[in-house]
C-alpha cells in the first residue's frame, strides 16, 4: 500500500504561509507590493499590536473585479507573470501564494472596486475558507484587513517577538519600500499614532529626508555610474557622518529592497580608508541590471537575491563608492558644528554682574604679550589714559581662572591667543597691494584657499584658522595622519611600497590551503611591500618588508592576509589587510599632540589638507577639522 499522498490545498497553504508570512512585517510587505503593482499613488498602512491584531492596507490602485477577488486567494493565481518567459519578472507580487497564504492563517476582508465600475465587492475569508462575497459601496482601489494573524496556527504566535519589536520591523519594511517609490504617498499608523506620513511625487532626496532625516540629506553624496548593462546610483554619507550599526544601509536591485552580505561587505571595503572598522556609513544604493543577471526567486519572501557574477557587482560598487568619496573628500559633516553649537547654547555660564571701576582702577595698559606674561592675579586692568576709548562700552571686569591658566600656559609661546597674529607676507605676495586690511587679505586669500589663514594653536593640539565667513578648528595630528596615509597610497599606485631586505628571513607556518592562497597572490603582496617565498606546503618565508616600518609583527600580518583572502576571495582583501598597517605607520610619523608649530608651519599644514584627497576625516572616520560659521557664532552671542 502506497504511503505517498497529495496534501490538501488547506495544508499546502499553511506550509506556504510558514515560508512567506512568518511574521507580521512580511504580510505588510506582500500587501504593499501588491498595491504598488496595482499602480497605486497613495498607500495607507494601519496596524495594531505590532500587526498581530490588525494589518490594514488601503490603496487607490486599479482595483479588482468580483472574479479577480475570488481568484486572488487561489494558489499560484497571478496577472503578473508571463508563462512564456518566467524569468522576466517585472513586478513585485508575482508569487501566487501570498494572499492565499495570508488568508489561510488569519481572518481577511478584501474590499475592491475597479475604476470602470460604480460599486465594489467585499470578500471575507477565515482560515482559508471563503465566508462571503457581496457587492458594496467603496472608493476606487483596494482595502485589505488582516485580523488575528496566526489564529489558525496558534503555535506560531509564541515565536513572535514583542508588539514593539514586531511594529519596528513593520516600520523598517515600510521605510525601505517608501525609499524606492518616492512618487507614491505613504502613511503609516500604529495603534492610532501616525508614525510616517510622506507625500507623493517627491524627489528621491526629499523622500530620504523624510525617512533618514535632514542630517543625512545634508551630509550625503549623490553618485551615478553606468558600466555596460549595469547602472548604479544612490546616496552615501560622508565618512564623518557614521553610526554604530549598519541599520541605515539600504540596497535595491531593480527597485526591490534586498539583503545581501556581499553588498554590505563591499561598502565596508569602500570606506575602509576613511572609517573605523566598528563604525558604519548610511547608504542608499540602487542597482539596475538585466533580469538575466539575477534570480529573485531564491527566497520565499524575496528578500534575498542571487547574482550571476557577484564579484563583478562588488568590484563596480567598491570603485564607484570610492570615487564618490574621493570627489567629496574635503567635506566634513555639518552635524559636527551643529552639535558643538547645541552644546554651547545649553551650557551658557552664569556670569557675575559687572563691577564698576573708578579711575583709580585703571592701573595697567592694553592687553599685550608683555603684560599678560606678568599677570599673576585674576584681574586685568586698563590704563587711566585709555578710559576715553571706552566711554559707552561695557567694562571688562574679571577673567576666570581657566582663562588665566590658558594665558599663563601661552606666555612662553611665540603665538599669543589674544594678540594680533603675524601675517606671513610671502603667502600674500601675489595678492597684497597696500594699504589693505587684514580682513580683506583673508577674503582674497580664502577665495583660492578655503581653509584660510592660521591664527594660533590651542593646547599644542588644535590649529585655529580664519576664512572669510568662518573659523576652522583643525585636529593637527588627525589631519597630518591623513596626509601621510594618502602619500603612502600614492607610492603604492606609482610602483609599490619601497621594501627593505631582512638579514634573516622570517618563516611562518600555515595550513597548506593558506600557502596556496598566498602563492596565487605573491606579486600583489609584493607590490604592497611584502616579499614572500613558498618554502614548502606548510612554510612561507618573509624576505622583504616595507622600508619605513620594520618593527611590525609580520608573521601575524601574513596569517591575517591569508585568512582575509579565503574569506573575501579577491585582491581587495590584501588592501584591507595592509590598511591598518599603513594607518599605524602614518600615525607614528605624524605630528603628535603637544608639538608646537609656527604660523608658517600651520599654514603649510592647511595647504596640504586642501590638496589631500579624503582630508576631511582621518582613517577612522573622525573629523580632521570643523568649520564654525561666523553667522552662527554671532547668533550664539546674541548679535543676530
Amino acid at each position: 500500500m502506497s504511503k505517498i499522498k497529495i496534501l490538501s490545498s488547506h495544508i499546502i497553504n499553511l506550509i506556504a504561509a510558514g515560508e512567506v508570512v512568518d511574521r507580521p512585517f512580511s504580510v505588510v510587505k506582500e500587501l504593499i507590493e501588491n498595491s504598488i503593482d496595482a499602480e497605486a499613488t497613495k498607500i495607507e498602512i494601519n496596524i495594531e499590536s505590532g500587526g498581530k491584531n490588525l494589518i490594514a492596507i488601503k490603496d487607490n490602485g486599479i482595483g479588482m473585479s468580483k472574479e479577480d477577488l475570488l481568484l486572488s486567494i487561489e494558489r499560484h493565481a497571478t496577472s503578473k507573470l508571463d508563462e512564456s518567459d518566467i524569468h522576466k519578472i517585472l513586478h513585485f507580487g508575482f508569487r501566487g501564494e501570498a494572499l492565499p497564504s495570508i488568508a489561510s492563517v488569519s481572518r481577511v476582508s478584501i474590499t475592491s472596486r475597479l475604476r470602470s465600475e460604480e460599486f465594489g465587492n467585499n470578500l471575507s475569508v477565515e482560515g482559508g475558507v471563503v465566508k462571503e462575497i457581496k457587492s458594496c459601496s467603496s472608493p476606487i482601489g483596494t482595502y485589505i484587513e488582516v485580523r488575528d494573524l496566526f489564529f489558525a496556527v496558534p503555535a506560531r504566535l509564541k515565536f513572535l517577538k514583542t508588539d514593539k519589536a514586531e511594529a519596528q520591523s513593520i516600520y523598517e519594511i515600510v521605510y525601505k519600500i517608501a525609499i524606492a517609490n518616492p512618487h507614491i504617498a505613504f502613511k503609516l499608523i500604529s495603534d492610532n499614532r501616525v508614525i510616517f506620513d510622506s507625500k507623493d511625487n517627491l524627489s528621491l532626496l526629499d523622500r530620504l529626508t523624510d525617512v533618514l532625516g535632514k542630517d543625512f540629506s545634508d551630509n550625503s553624496i549623490h553618485f551615478e555610474n553606468d558600466i555596460e548593462a549595469i547602472k548604479i546610483s544612490g546616496y552615501i554619507s560622508l565618512p564623518t557622518f557614521n553610526k554604530r550599526t549598519s541599520s541605515d544601509q539600504y540596497f535595491y536591485v531593480n527597485r526591490r529592497p534586498i539583503k545581501d552580505k556581499n553588498l554590505h561587505t563591499a561598502i565596508k571595503i569602500a570606506y575602509q580608508d576613511v572609517l573605523a572598522s566598528d563604525r558604519y556609513p548610511s547608504v542608499v544604493i540602487f542597482l539596475e541590471l538585466p533580469y538575466s543577471e539575477i534570480d529573485v526567486n531564491v527566497h520565499p519572501a524575496k528578500t534575498e537575491i542571487r547574482f550571476r557574477d557577484i564579484n563583478l557587482i562588488k568590484k563596480i560598487l567598491i570603485n564607484t563608492v570610492r570615487e564618490a568619496l574621493k570627489q567629496s573628500g574635503n567635506r566634513s559633516s555639518t552635524t559636527l558644528s551643529n552639535d558643538l553649537f547645541n552644546y554651547l547654547e545649553s551650557n551658557v555660564p552664569e556670569f557675575p554682574k559687572p563691577i564698576k571701576f573708578s579711575n583709580n582702577n585703571y592701573q595697567g595698559s592694553y592687553f599685550t604679550s608683555t603684560n599678560v606674561n606678568n599677570t599673576s592675579s585674576q584681574q586685568l586692568n586698563f590704563n587711566e589714559s585709555q578710559t576715553n576709548n571706552f566711554t559707552d562700552a561695557p567694562v571688562i571686569t574679571q577673567v576666570t581662572p581657566t582663562l588665566v591658566n590658558v594665558l599663563e600656559q601661552k606666555k612662553d609661546s611665540d603665538v599669543m591667543v589674544i594678540e594680533k597674529m603675524p601675517i606671513e607676507q610671502d603667502i600674500f605676495s601675489p595678492y597684497v597691494q597696500p594699504p589693505i586690511s587684514e580682513q580683506q587679505k583673508i577674503s582674497i586669500f580664502t577665495h583660492n584657499y578655503p581653509l584660510g589663514l592660521a591664527k594660533c594653536q590651542l593646547n599644542n593640539t588644535y590649529l585655529i584658522s580664519e576664512a572669510e565667513d568662518c573659523f576652522i578648528i583643525v585636529d593637527i595630528h588627525a589631519a597630518h595622519e591623513r596626509i601621510l596615509y594618502e602619500k603612502y597610497k600614492v607610492q603604492l599606485q606609482e610602483g609599490g611600497i619601497k621594501r627593505q631586505k631582512l638579514l634573516l628571513p622570517i618563516e611562518v607556518k600555515l595550513q597548506s590551503k593558506y600557502i596556496h592562497l598566498l602563492n596565487d597572490n605573491l606579486d600583489a603582496i609584493k607590490n604592497l611591500g611584502l616579499s614572500l617565498e613558498i618554502v614548502s606546503d606548510e612554510i612561507i618565508a618573509i624576505h622583504e618588508v616595507p622600508a619605513e616600518f620594520t618593527k611590525a609583527n609580520f608573521a601575524n600580518l601574513v596569517k591575517d592576509i591569508a585568512e582575509d583572502i579565503e574569506e573575501m576571495g579577491n585582491i581587495t582583501s590584501l588592501e584591507k589587510a595592509f590598511e591598518h598597517f599603513y594607518e599605524t605607520l602614518a600615525c607614528h610619523l605624524s605630528i603628535r599632540a603637544g608639538q608646537s608649530l609656527s604660523i608658517p608651519e600651520m599654514n603649510q599644514l592647511l595647504r596640504d589638507i586642501e590638496r589631500t584627497p579624503l582630508s576631511a576625516q582621518c582613517n577612522h572616520g573622525r573629523p580632521t577639522y570643523i568649520k564654525l560659521k561666523l553667522n552662527d557664532i554671532e547668533k550664539l552671542f546674541g548679535r543676530k
